[in-house]
């Protein structure tokens, strides 16, 4: 056993040996354990495994022996050696930090250490039992391993160096360099480990300190951005007064269709109850049944919002964000005498804005709302939903005051990119023009052909009164208010003037409109 030993501290293979005892013949059966580790039996019983544990045989009476030499990866070791309690301490420390793999090399040191005792002999018989794993392979550039080391180091000195230290390095190009790490060393298995290696050679010393960069990489996506504008219109809600309201994703079939909604085309087996019997397309409904429930609690002005899914008729998933304004307009107070008055169109729309910003309105036609004050809401051209006044005969058959509501798609309304502009020092220049439109006539008309002009110092316009008498018959007087100014200077009443000739000439070519 000492002899053993010290072929194992020479050569740096693990050595077993096996007493045959008695016996003239003996046959021994390797097999693989469930972590790969090797295990050798003789007559079912288990003499040892690998680099792990072996069963002292051998003793002074010991005259014929059978001696093993063996090699088992570490990782593999690693991964066997809890599955058992018997363990040679002094065989596992050996094996465990790495054994030499070339058997052949312990073995012939051992055999010609053994000739030199006269009282030894050796049969001629053997047994192999090879394994040839592959060689694990690493590809890198120079410059890769610069930026890990932290030093420039020459191609040619980074491959001097890993061949000399029993790599098999193959240059492939220019820049790229292939190595295959020796099978004895296993303490290497990425990119990293080789770089260890070459600064242990230069020495840490001999790299100069340099401050660590530290890159965070951008781990936002556009679902955070998407949740993150759900929140801010949430809070912009809350700040306007508005209440959350959170409802199922069924809905009333019979309800919708009072509404004038189709239900989705996606039928429910067994629905929860006769008043949720299919997947809601719309959120208006169940925040009208809240807002029919706060009134018949006393509640004088209630408004709530939501946001959620929806489906339409072909079952495909939309997100919205709806809007109820019923009652009054605000608080009984001093300022109002006690006696506030109930929201009106304009009062929505603007609390509309202050939550989603700027946004235009163009005719509609929806049959639960009331003809007269209903419009599909534009955002960036394009129609993200609708605005208006419940129609009268819901609002008396679900008894409701004064009821506005709004449905808004939210893709339609991503938080728009900034772009800082400039802004003139120079003064405005305000002119108002009052023309003539029938009634009935759409104003989107009237605003698509004055900025079609494209009249470079045209800021904005706006609609600042319509009015109608007697003396106008089946005519509108519409006032619109028409902004100036230039960037670099005053303008002058006649460059003025010309714009707005320019404008009256368009609507009268175009639209057949005359000035009051």
């Amino acid at each position: 056993q000492n002899i053993l030993n010290y072929a194992t501290h020479a050569s740096g293979v693990l050595f077993n040996a096996y007493d045959l005892k008695s016996e003239s013949e003996i046959t021994l059966k390797i097999s693989k354990g469930a972590h790969g580790e090797s295990k050798v039996f003789y007559k079912d019983e288990c003499l040892s495994i690998s680099g792990i544990h072996t069963k002292p045989s051998l003793d002074k009476n010991s005259r014929l022996v059978i001696i093993e030499a063996n090699y088992t990866k570490p990782c593999i070791i690693a991964e066997a050696k809890n599955a058992y309690k018997e363990q040679d301490a002094k065989t596992l420390y050996r094996s465990f930090r790495g054994s030499e793999p070339r058997l052949s090399l312990g073995m012939d040191y051992l055999l010609s250490y053994v000739l030199k005792f006269q009282d030894i002999s050796i049969y001629s018989g053997s047994q192999q039992t090879l394994y040839n794993p592959e060689l694990t392979e690493l590809t890198f550039t120079a410059l890769e391993v610069c930026m890990l080391v932290g030093k420039e180091i020459d191609r040619n000195t980074i491959t001097y160096i890993l061949k000399n230290l029993g790599f098999e390095v193959n240059l492939i190009d220019e820049n790229l360099i292939g190595v295959k790490v020796p099978l004895y060393r296993s303490d290497i298995s990425n990119f990293a480990d080789v770089c260890e290696e070459i600064v242990r050679i230069i020495g840490i010393d001999n790299i100069p300190s340099k401050p660590l960069e530290f890159v965070e990489c951008k781990r936002l996506n556009e679902t955070y951005f998407e949740y993150a504008n759900l929140l801010d219109l949430r809070k912009k809600a809350v700040a306007n007064g508005y209440f959350e309201s959170v409802h199922y994703v069924l809905d009333s079939k019979e309800e919708l269709h009072k509404l004038g909604f189709k239900s989705p085309s996606l039928k429910l087996v067994n629905p929860l109850n006769s008043e949720l019997d299919t997947l809601r397309s719309t959120l208006i409904n169940h925040l009208l049944n809240a807002v029919s429930f706060n009134a018949k609690n006393s509640q004088k002005s209630i408004k709530l919002f939501e946001s959620g899914m929806i489906f339409d008729e072909a079952a495909n998933q939309h997100s919205k964000l709806a809007f109820v304004f019923s009652g009054l307009k605000e608080e009984a107070k001093i300022a109002n005498k006690a006696k506030p008055e109930l929201v009106d169109f304009y009062t929505f729309l603007l609390e509309l804005k202050n939550i989603i910003g700027d946004f235009e309105l163009k005719n509609s036609n929806l049959s639960f709302l009331s003809p007269y004050e209903q419009a599909n809401v534009y955002k960036n051209g394009q129609n993200i939903g609708f605005v208006g006044r419940l129609h009268c005969l819901i609002e008396d058959e679900k008894d409701l005051s004064k009821t506005y509501v709004a449905e808004l798609d939210l893709e339609g309304l991503k938080p728009e990119f900034k772009t800082a502009k400039n802004i003139s020092k120079f003064p405005q220049s305000l002119r108002d023009l009052s023309i003539l439109i029938p009634k009935g006539f759409e104003y989107e008309k009237i605003r698509a052909c004055i900025k079609d002009l494209r009249l470079k110092n045209l800021k904005s316009f706006r609609v600042v009164d319509l009015y109608s008498d007697e003396s106008l018959k089946e005519h509108f007087s519409l006032t619109i208010t028409l902004v100036f100014q230039d960037e670099d200077k005053t303008l002058e009443d006649s460059e003025v003037s010309a714009y707005i000739e320019q404008i009256i000439a368009s609507l009268k070519e175009k639209l057949n409109l005359d000035l009051r």
